[in-house]
């Protein structure tokens, strides 16, 4: 007996039209709190306002071209870029050399380290920045009996460039660390043991477990804790930034959203700082794109594999 095809699809239609019914109250808190800030900065970025005048003259792309002239921009995106690279290998591959381990262990070891790996996650960021304040003092710090017992002088951590740097990286791996590494956990516990069982019948050492069996099941776990730690460094270093260093020595700390605080707040130019916002956005958008693409490709080729 033949089907009509209108009947067949009608059903179909009226379903999805429900499930986007359940999906409208996520997109709109999104489309409330994302999109519309960001047409608004797109709004601002156009003008050249100080917050006093009733009127900002419009500049149309005068800050965007003054932008990239700008030395503080450049060298708040190179020091962004230096942060992603000596953070991102921190705290993507090594939690997953961790979790790795923490997986063969017992239950009863695993229920130990847990929480205390996943202790530094629950700190709140100010008090973190603030210990480590304390913890890299010069005159009154920890660390200072240490260096007087060795007959050397505590150095000033915060003081010069290159160490600045290391002290706001180290707040952001032992504040993310432990973190990741329960969301590589959480991975590990999707993973079918038989299939590790089976590898290690084979003769695979426990190294080779990782790179040829667990790995390529956990990429797309990989690929989501990629895109949060890339959105942590960027976004939460502003914090130890601005307790910290707020951006020296001489701009050696200062990334591009403690660059948005500092035209915005500080040198009250909020055309530029919405610039500077624009100019992120679609930058981490274009690389949380290219991570999604890539998750999506790892899907399609593990259907294929199937």
């Amino acid at each position: 007996m033949a089907v009509d095809a209108r009947a067949r699809w009608v059903p179909v239609r009226w379903h999805r039209g429900r499930a986007s019914l359940y999906v409208a109250p996520a997109l709109a808190i999104v489309a409330a709190g994302v999109y519309l800030p960001f047409l608004a900065m797109l709004g601002l970025s156009v003008f050249d306002w100080n917050l006093v005048a009733p009127r900002p003259p419009f500049v149309g792309l005068a800050n965007y071209r003054a932008l990239w002239q700008d030395p503080r921009f450049v060298q708040a995106l190179t020091n962004t870029g230096w942060y992603l690279a000596g953070l991102l290998p921190v705290l993507v591959a090594l939690p997953l050399v961790v979790a790795s381990a923490l997986f063969h262990l017992s239950p009863r070891a695993t229920a130990v380290y847990r929480p205390l790996l996943f202790l530094p996650a629950v700190i709140s960021f100010s008090v973190a920045s603030l210990i480590w304040l304390w913890i890299l003092n010069p005159l009154s710090g920890p660390l200072v009996p240490v260096f007087q017992r060795l007959g050397a002088a505590p150095p000033n951590w915060l003081a010069a460039p290159a160490s600045a740097r290391w002290g706001i990286s180290a707040i952001v791996a032992w504040r993310f660390f432990g973190q990741n590494v329960i969301l590589y956990l959480a991975g590990f516990a999707n993973l079918s043991r038989d299939v590790i069982e089976a590898a290690r019948i084979d003769g695979a050492s426990e190294w080779q477990v990782l790179l040829r069996v667990s790995l390529p099941l956990l990429r797309p776990t990989v690929v989501v804790v990629g895109i949060f730690t890339l959105s942590a460094i960027a976004t939460y270093s502003f914090v130890p930034i601005q307790i910290l260093t707020q951006g020296g020595p001489f701009g050696a700390t200062t990334n591009v959203v403690y660059a948005i605080w500092q035209d915005t707040f500080d040198f009250l130019k909020i055309g530029a700082g919405a610039t500077v916002g624009v100019v992120v956005f679609v930058l981490f958008l274009a690389a949380a794109a290219a991570l999604r693409r890539l998750l999506e490709r790892v899907r399609l080729d593990e259907h294929h594999a199937v």
